[in-house]
């Protein structure tokens, strides 16, 4: 199986425009979300937020460019995630959730799958185009979202409500272009790497949450880079790419998280000290 992707000449166009960090609480006022507004409908996350485009000139013979694959592989980096719930009294306590940690998440660096059907390693199904140049292109795109309840109760406190106070969530991204012949070890063409850091302060006024601070960041480059990414902390999965998708294992870390024990969850007698006077609020 002969030839190749030029990775010293892939070109990458990826659009972040609109791609903002926003949040809104669902129809029945128990879960907050976080999202990129450009692709939130308003209730659900239904369009990719960052879209891109990658291509690079091919050596592969015409009349084997139908058996290999062309597309994404991504990795995520679970850096931290963390919500934080307050009360109305002191007295009420406090709970601090911790979901990108030991036991409810005990690995952090996961392949990405941004569809169910799609076959290990690849982001999405691989799909690849020649273009009139010659060159094979692929194309993709992502919108990660934040979701925790808005509301917990405390266990040391007669399970009294706590309220989110505070909820961060910080991800790193690795989307890198490859191409694998049938039967054969993948090639990384070009890369990017990107970042989407939720952060958000609540205040509770009329029994509703409204956000007070958005602190949240989102980083994205504007060109690609060559190459498979260098960065230590991937060369692993990199050189191996398979495991559970990130989506998956975030959602089981979430929901161990929320429902287990110290060091994922502690409930505390009393609220946090730094509690704004008008956390609570009703008039």
């Amino acid at each position: 199986m002969a030839g190749t992707l030029d990775a010293k000449q892939v070109s990458f166009a990826i659009v972040s425009t609109g791609a903002v960090a926003g949040s809104a609480v669902d129809d029945s006022k128990n879960r907050f979300f976080g999202h990129l507004t450009k692709g939130w409908n308003g209730k659900i996350w239904d369009a990719d937020a960052i879209t891109w485009t990658a291509n690079a000139p091919s050596t592969i013979p015409a009349a084997e460019r139908d058996s290999w694959d062309f597309g994404f592989v991504q990795i995520a980096e679970a850096t931290k995630f963390q919500a934080f719930y307050s009360s109305r009294i002191p007295s009420e306590g406090a709970i601090i959730v911790d979901y990108f940690i030991k036991p409810a998440m005990t690995q952090t660096i996961l392949l990405d799958g941004g569809s169910k059907t799609a076959p290990e390693p690849w982001y999405r199904d691989p799909a690849g185009a020649v273009l009139p140049n010659g060159r094979i292109q692929s194309a993709s795109g992502d919108h990660p979202g934040l979701a925790v309840p808005l509301r917990l109760e405390n266990k040391v406190c007669s399970y009294v409500k706590n309220y989110l106070f505070h909820v961060i969530m910080d991800r790193r991204f690795w989307t890198v272009f490859a191409a694998k012949p049938p039967g054969g070890t993948i090639q990384y063409v070009g890369h990017f790497a990107w970042r989407v850091r939720y952060e958000f302060m609540l205040k509770w006024q009329n029994k509703a949450a409204v956000v007070s601070k958005n602190d949240s960041v989102v980083t994205v480059p504007a060109k690609g880079e060559s190459g498979r990414p260098a960065e230590a902390a991937i060369q692993a999965m990199l050189d191996d790419p398979k495991g559970p998708r990130a989506n998956d294992v975030g959602t089981k870390a979430q929901m161990s998280a929320e429902t287990g024990a110290d060091p994922n969850r502690r409930d505390l007698p009393r609220r946090f000290a730094n509690t704004p006077f008008d956390f609570w609020t009703q008039t």
